[in-house]
């Protein structure tokens, strides 16, 4: 660094009072300023000095409050000719002093970095905006095509028929959706010809008959499975899409909420969902042992061990999102690219809340009062209840628009506010 960056003592001989004389001193030679030149913080220095810390740090910021600053800042005239005013012999000596033909080949390499890089960052600007408009196009259709899809065939979904309504066809839809293992039985459904009438008259040794079963493994599971269908009346929800046609105000609530606050949202459902959401859900992240079979949501969950506990708490407090991920990461065959958007959203999300925690602890960020979060985030679940509440009113197209940004944007958007936080 050159020595106008040094910690040399001011040499000014004016009439008027120390106090006064300390405003018009740069903040890196703590000497009289010589072509003050102010940031958009309003702190003022020598333009060599700023030239020097800048060329040296390859910073755009403060050298005294650190704060960014962009463009190229100019001479502040006022704060220049008040100076020559106050202090003309003090000034003409620090200039002589101060701007030799180094000192002003380092001012005109300085500004012309920065003049270089206005150019680049106009031209970045132009081609993100460009850029940012295709992809703000593409993402319009891909959520009206998803919107218009889902909504045309909502209804034809199994969980909206009864079983005395179901054709062959809807047997045999019906046990494709369990898995490719029920690929020896779909034959039987087409062959004698059973509907959902049918269906109403099996036991097990009925099934087991009927279908020529000889592993006890999947006589188990279809008796199980056309139980909970005989008992219901209809298909229970097997994945998000039939959840979502079935509570599509649930599906909001749960979506929103555990991708913005999973914390607060598992803890609502502890509370007011504990055994019907809380303790599945549990169970799938917090499995009993290692190697220990899939929860199935049939069985009513049993209660949950210390060792769940004291699992499951560490992560709802530390690693919420991967509670989250591992969570979809049991589903990931059932929704295979959906699945694969939620689980980038979790790891962008864990790495963005990092970077919050270490930014926190070097005491670069400043965060609101921990009464301003709360006002925000139950300000947040006010309005995401409101709209539940009225959703019933709302057109079916707006639901699905807010359903779909949410479920496959989240990583982008996640991405975005990484990409500016790095930028800082």
């Amino acid at each position: 660094m050159d020595n106008t960056l040094g910690t040399s003592q001011p040499t000014i001989n004016s009439n008027n009072s120390n106090a006064i004389d300390e405003d018009f001193l740069c903040g890196c030679c703590f000497d009289l300023m010589v072509q003050p030149t102010t940031l958009t913080c309003g702190h003022s220095f020598c333009r060599l000095c700023i030239a020097n810390w800048y060329l040296t740090s390859k910073k755009l910021e403060c050298p005294q409050c650190r704060s960014a600053w962009t463009g190229n800042p100019q001479i502040n005239i006022s704060l220049k000719n008040l100076l020559n005013r106050m202090h003309t012999e003090s000034v003409s000596e620090r200039e002589k002093e101060v701007l030799t033909t180094e000192a002003k080949e380092k001012i005109s390499k300085f500004e012309a970095a920065l003049n270089n890089n206005s150019d680049s960052e106009s031209s970045k600007a132009q081609g993100q905006g460009f850029c940012g408009g295709i992809c703000f196009a593409l993402s319009v259709l891909v959520i009206v095509y998803l919107s218009w899809y889902w909504r045309s065939s909502d209804q034809d979904l199994l969980v909206h028929k009864p079983l005395n309504k179901w054709t062959v066809e809807d047997v045999d839809q019906w046990f494709r959706d369990m898995g490719a293992w029920t690929s020896q039985y779909v034959a039987v459904v087409r062959e004698k010809n059973i509907s959902g009438n049918l269906m109403f008259e099996f036991d097990e040794k009925t099934l087991i008959s009927t279908f020529n079963i000889s592993d006890p493994l999947h006589t188990k599971a279809l008796f199980n499975a056309i139980s909970t269908v005989q008992v219901k009346g209809v298909k229970p929800a097997s994945n998000i899409w039939e959840f979502k046609s079935l509570y599509p105000g649930w599906a909001l609530l749960l979506l929103y909420g555990m991708k913005d606050y999973p914390r607060s949202s598992l803890m609502y459902l502890y509370f007011f969902e504990y055994e019907t959401m809380f303790l599945p859900f549990v169970h799938v992240v917090c499995p009993t042992s290692e190697g220990a079979p899939k929860y199935d949501f049939k069985d009513v969950p049993p209660p949950l061990t210390s060792v769940q506990w004291a699992e499951f708490i560490p992560k709802l407090i530390f690693l919420p999102y991967m509670l989250v991920g591992e969570f979809t990461w049991d589903w990931l065959d059932i929704h295979w690219w959906t699945a694969r958007f939620i689980l980038a959203n979790c790891i962008l999300t864990t790495f963005l809340e990092a970077n919050y925690v270490a930014m926190y602890i070097r005491g670069e960020e400043q965060f609101r009062s921990l009464t301003g979060e709360l006002k925000r985030v139950l300000k947040s679940y006010l309005s995401l209840g409101i709209f539940i509440l009225i959703w019933p009113v709302v057109p079916s197209i707006v639901c699905d628009v807010f359903f779909y940004v949410a479920l496959y944007f989240s990583p982008y958007q996640t991405g975005e506010a990484i990409y500016k936080l790095w930028r800082r």
